[in-house]
């Protein structure tokens, strides 16, 4: 279990998704071998833990400024102790709209369509069509 919940460490963001598709490239990922599940349940809590991007645009909005309000909390502590301040923490420098659209290109949308590329169904298309949706209007916010 410890596993699966280390999987949403964003540090490990690359390297987890640099094994999905070596897996994926090397033919049908296998539900039955132990080690092909814990990848895909890794997979899954990823993509649950990032899936704010993917939702209807009102969702993703709000939840979206929640958390960068959020890290913004984060940098203003930071800040008021004399410490660096952490990236995307600053409120005074950092864009919500091209941060957002930063997470989507680097982070999610990547993510999703390895996904996709796995189950390869509707509601997986849908996912990054709203991907592609919600960065075009956050490119609208500036």
């Amino acid at each position: 279990m410890d596993e699966l919940i280390l999987s949403t460490d964003f540090t490990q963001h690359k390297s987890y998704l640099s094994s999905f598709e070596e897996r994926l490239n090397v033919g049908e990922i296998d539900m039955q071998n132990v080690e092909d599940r814990k990848l895909v349940l890794k997979m899954v809590i990823k993509c649950a833990d990032i899936s704010n991007q993917s939702r209807l645009w009102e969702i993703c909005h709000e939840w979206s400024v929640r958390i960068m309000e959020e890290f913004f909390k984060q940098g203003d502590s930071e800040r008021h102790l004399d410490l660096p301040i952490s990236l995307l923490c600053d409120r005074t420098s950092v864009s919500i709209p091209k941060s957002q659209q930063g997470f989507i290109d680097f982070m999610a949308k990547p993510l999703f369509q390895l996904w996709h590329r796995l189950v390869n169904s509707p509601n997986s298309r849908h996912i990054l069509d709203n991907l592609e949706s919600n960065k075009s209007k956050w490119g609208e916010e500036k």
